[in-house]
């Protein structure tokens, strides 16, 4: 994470990383591998998409005025 990263974003980073380790990845890395998750977590939400954009409107569809971090799963 770059040093001009609010210490909120990287909190949001840190945490949605956390939920990805231990609760989503096992599951979605053999199924959608190459696909994005954003993950709210606040709400533990999670939201899959083809693309970065996809996945991020989704989430912010349902979440518009929180903060979400997007992973590409299998990486």
């Amino acid at each position: 994470m770059g040093p001009f990263i609010s210490e909120e974003k990287r909190d949001v980073i840190q945490r949605a990383q956390a939920i990805y380790s231990s609760l989503l990845r096992q599951d979605l890395d053999p199924s959608y591998s190459g696909k994005y998750v954003s993950i709210e977590p606040d709400s533990g939400d999670y939201f899959l998409g083809e693309s970065i954009f996809h996945a991020i409107d989704a989430a912010l569809t349902k979440h518009p005025k929180r903060l979400v971090h997007t992973i590409r799963i299998g990486d």
